[in-house]
């Protein structure tokens, strides 16, 4: 553990002679309960590292995560830099608790993905584009903060992923307005896709072969979920 501490100190000494970043370079680092690290620059998580944060971090640049990492219990990460901040590595980012605070907003690079375990709060900035082969991941019990509660100035433009079953509001829209749907599952082995789209779905075969035997009577030509 001092060797660790060692090494987190004199990383960030380095990173303040030029570009900040804050690099964990095969070692173990835990941000213990009740503890904020701050990372005015990039973080990331190398291959052969592990990364625990049961605290709070704060980071203002981008992300790379090139290590697989177990559903997290605790932490929050803040996310609150001043220009647009990145998501990369090619391996999924857990997290328990997400701050988004950036006017600037968020993007994600494949095949990297993020996948939130606790709650999501959306502040400031839209998060995307995001594709639905690689969706932005809320797990089984996750939540979406509502207070603050996803807006115009904050949402996801693309795909959302939902794993488990109960009610769900999805924090989605384009890349200029929030249109959320919500579920309430009661079945859901593979998780759940929604995708906003502002355009004509065009025609399709509308059958009444369901459970409901109601027949569709008509659909909104400018939008569809």
């Amino acid at each position: 553990m001092k060797f660790n501490t060692f090494i987190l100190i004199l990383t960030l000494i380095i990173s303040t002679n030029s570009k900040a970043q804050f690099t964990n370079a095969n070692d173990i680092i835990t941000i213990q309960n009740g503890a904020v690290l701050e990372i005015s620059g990039d973080f990331q998580n190398n291959t052969n590292s592990q990364f625990i944060n049961n605290g709070t971090i704060i980071i203002t640049g981008n992300i790379k995560n090139s290590q697989s990492m177990p559903n997290p219990n605790l932490g929050t990460w803040k996310f609150s830099g001043t220009t647009s901040q990145r998501f990369t590595g090619g391996v999924p980012l857990q997290v328990k608790d997400i701050v988004f605070d950036n006017t600037a907003g968020f993007t994600i690079g494949v095949p990297t993905t993020l996948k939130i375990n606790g709650m999501a709060t959306f502040k400031q900035g839209i998060f995307g584009p995001v594709t639905t082969s690689y969706p932005l991941t809320f797990a089984n019990g996750s939540t979406i903060n509502t207070n603050p509660a996803p807006s115009n100035a904050s949402f996801v433009n693309g795909t959302v992923l939902k794993e488990g079953i109960g009610s769900f509001i999805f924090p989605i829209g384009n890349s200029l307005l929030y249109q959320p749907i919500e579920t309430n599952l009661a079945t859901n082995t593979l998780g759940f896709l929604a995708k906003y789209s502002a355009i004509n779905v065009g025609t399709g075969n509308y059958v009444t072969s369901g459970t409901d035997p109601t027949p569709l009577i008509g659909y909104n030509t400018s939008e569809y979920w």
